[in-house]
């Protein structure tokens, strides 16, 4: 079931954006999380003070793309908006790197971070979380020239491990490990990198290796979680970042992200480099090869459009929808695609499956549409509901044990009616 690492020979670029154009690309991010059906904007546990926004919050200029947090009363609790990116291609192991510059005002706390994505069955689930970087400012036990990193554990069912491997001298041990740089990492840009593999994490600073630990992308259960998407945020106060007070008059203030980039090992010499990308600081493929239960050549096909034949669902009833992807593959495998009505509160309430498979023929460099019929339950609720799509290959993944590798949700909610 495991791709063997002796088969790889690089890194293959899966992912990149350098954000060059002049508007932020919603078919490649979203700007709020995945939770509350992909509306959650803001974490209420955190404390945070700010709303997620879409006002001038997502700045592209100069080829980078600035997150902007500035003063904007939006209700009792949260006198800030600013702004949050969360990939709609999601992950499973691999090297990831941006390069950043964050901001200097005390109260702010940007993050680069994976979160696991919906599973099979539409759900999420809470850990798995991976941090790549922290750097919450609060002027005294957490300043700008600190690096938080980790894995987060459900600290109850202990699945996912997180013991300490490796750490630089520079690193503080504690309940809560961080890296101490000795410099203000706000006055300029840095690379920050992340080495996910199915048992460990390595984090990395312009190309120092900085901490490894023990970790597993696992949920409460022991079961691998949904694949990972990508996100970038810029949080303001809360008991971290805001301990000692935010920096008002210092707003509005930015996190600005210059690239960011994903890459997988592959067997695929054409495509294959030593690099990921551009990069001049990924680690070594041949040193840190691993194994991994998801094919590293695995195609990850990208789903951009989604279509309804009709524009409202009824019970007992069939409608279909037709989905459209783009993928370049380096298989010669076959390809299952799943999809999934799922209800407001985010459960399956349907699930189909095309037949046969899609051979990988269909699949490279170019676009096709799989349209799908959806056999609508007949005591379906009048409510809103969403249509997902997943897509993997049996060959090496059992259909029951497949999770997301990607999922759309359709740009309106068809409502139901009976």
């Amino acid at each position: 079931m495991h791709a063997p690492s002796a088969r790889a020979v690089g890194w293959e670029l899966m992912f990149e954006d350098e954000f060059t154009g002049s508007a932020l690309d919603r078919q490649v991010w979203s700007t709020r999380y995945i939770y509350d059906n992909d509306q959650n904007d803001t974490f209420a546990a955190n404390g945070e003070r700010q709303r997620y926004r879409d006002n001038g919050n997502h700045v592209l200029r100069d080829g980078h793309i600035d997150l902007v947090a500035k003063r904007a009363k939006v209700d009792a609790e949260h006198e800030f908006e600013s702004g949050l990116l969360r990939s709609a291609q999601t992950f499973y192991y691999g090297y990831f790197e941006a390069r950043v510059k964050t901001p200097s005002a005390k109260g702010t706390w940007p993050a680069f971070w994976l979160a696991a994505d919906r599973d099979r069955d539409g759900d999420i689930q809470h850990p798995p979380e991976i941090d790549i970087f922290d750097n919450a400012n609060n002027g005294k036990d957490s300043t700008s020239s600190m690096v938080w990193f980790g894995g987060v554990v459900d600290k109850q069912s202990k699945k996912q491990g997180g013991e300490l491997v490796w750490a630089d001298p520079a690193v503080n041990k504690g309940e809560y490990e961080y890296y101490q740089s000795g410099k203000d990492l706000t006055a300029d840009w840095h690379v920050y990198g992340l080495l996910w593999t199915p048992t460990e994490i390595t984090l990395w600073l312009d190309g120092k290796r900085i901490a490894t630990r023990k970790y597993s992308w696992v949920d409460n259960a022991g079961q691998l979680a949904g694949p990972a998407h990508v996100l970038f945020n810029l949080a303001v106060g809360g008991p971290w970042a805001g301990r000692f007070g935010i920096d008002d008059k210092a707003f509005p203030q930015t996190f600005s992200i210059d690239y960011v980039r994903v890459c997988q090992l592959s067997s695929n010499k054409k495509k294959a480099h030593k690099a990921c990308g551009k990069s001049t600081v990924t680690p070594d493929p041949d040193t840190h090869a691993f194994s991994s239960p998801v094919p590293g050549d695995l195609a990850r096909p990208q789903v951009f459009a989604a279509k309804l034949s009709k524009g409202t669902l009824y019970p007992a009833e069939t409608t279909e929808v037709t989905h459209k992807f783009s993928s370049s593959v380096s298989t010669k495998q076959a390809h299952d695609v799943y999809q999934y009505l799922v209800d407001s509160k985010g459960q399956t309430v349907a699930r189909s499956h095309v037949s046969p498979k899609i051979p990988t023929t269909q699949w490279a460099g170019r676009n096709i549409a799989v349209t799908m019929p959806l056999e609508v339950p007949a005591d379906l609720d009048a409510g809103t509901y969403k249509v997902f799509v997943a897509v993997g290959s049996a060959v090496e993944w059992d259909p029951e044990g497949k999770t997301f590798l990607k999922a759309i949700t359709l740009q309106y909610s068809p409502s139901v009616k009976k």
